[in-house]
């Protein structure tokens, strides 16, 4: 619990390449307790809001592009600040309506060093038969 040091190469499908590297340091927010009750709340997605229940229930509905998010969250161990998750998207029009049907899955921490508390997820899902990641830094309200 001090530090992992990473390098990455990677070779994309269509020939692209690219390398990096990263020292990771561990940071104490890890060790705070988890629960789909500290979870529950609403988050700031540009303006849409994304809600999570008290069962870990996802949803949101933007009116800016259509899209609907469904999914679910969870505690991956209680005594820890990490949760796994996934969310399906609908409803999307225009250019985003490649997304629809999409299941995206990762893992997240809740993080309370910050005001306000701020959901921070990376995940990944296929889009049309392309792995795509994203990560949603969403300020609770």
């Amino acid at each position: 619990r001090q530090s992992i040091s990473v390098d990455v190469d990677c070779n994309t499908s269509n020939g692209g390449s690219f390398s990096n590297s990263a020292v990771l340091t561990y940071d104490t927010l890890y060790e705070r307790d988890s629960s789909l009750a500290t979870l529950a709340g609403n988050y700031d997605d540009f303006g849409a809001v994304l809600s999570i229940d008290a069962n870990g229930m996802i949803f949101e509905q933007d009116p800016f592009t259509g899209c609907v998010l469904n999914g679910q969250a969870n505690v991956v161990d209680a005594r820890y600040n990490v949760y796994d998750g996934s969310i399906t998207f609908s409803n999307c029009a225009g250019d985003l309506a490649i997304l629809n049907g999409s299941t995206h899955t990762g893992l997240g921490i809740l993080d309370d060093s910050v005001s306000p508390e701020t959901l921070v997820v990376g995940m990944v899902g296929n889009v049309n038969g392309i792995t795509v990641s994203v990560v949603f830094v969403l300020p609770k309200f």
